[in-house]
């Protein structure tokens, strides 16, 4: 009776095999995968001794290739979230620790700068006021803001090509 099951089982195997495998991979997309799940159900079915049981076997098979093809794809669909999440999370670090570095080039940078000039170019670039509203705050005039502006630019500027200078140095020096 045993053999005559396996016999049986093998036969329809044999038959169908490319059937199921070309159902699978409609939903899949990709052939290894759906020979796969095609091949862990059989195995399921013939463990579980319950190929013998089953009365409609092309339904039962339509049905189960459908259910695991889409609980794969629901589990690669986890699974990719998962690692744009950490993906994300780790560029997030890194940005973030680039952006502190930058913040402390730039304070150090800006220490440089001449106290009025300092205070100018903060209110104007980092506080993102008019010259207007820091001409009035300051008690000087626009033009007095331009000037102490264009000098600190200059001054920064300076100091980033310096900067990039000394970066270059360390660098060719490893």
């Amino acid at each position: 009776m045993n053999n005559n099951i396996n016999s049986r089982s093998e036969e329809l195997f044999r038959r169908y095999y490319s059937e199921w495998c070309l159902q699978a991979y409609c939903y899949l997309q990709n052939t290894v995968e759906a020979e796969e799940i095609v091949q862990d159900i059989f195995v399921q079915l013939l463990v579980t001794h319950k190929i013998d049981k089953i009365t409609n076997l092309e339904a039962y098979m339509f049905k189960a290739i459908k259910n695991n093809s889409l609980k794969y794809l629901n589990r690669q669909e986890k699974f990719r979230v998962l690692k744009d999440i950490d993906a994300v999370s780790i560029r997030s670090i890194e940005e973030e620790l680039v952006f502190l570095e930058k913040r402390k080039q730039l304070q150090k940078m800006l220490e440089l700068l001449p106290n009025q000039c300092k205070t100018i170019f903060e209110l104007c670039v980092i506080e993102e006021q008019k010259y207007q509203n820091v001409s009035e705050i300051m008690g000087i005039s626009i033009n007095t803001i331009k000037y102490h502006m264009k000098n600190a630019y200059k001054i920064l500027r300076h100091q980033k090509e310096v900067l990039h200078v000394a970066f270059f140095m360390i660098f060719t020096a490893i």
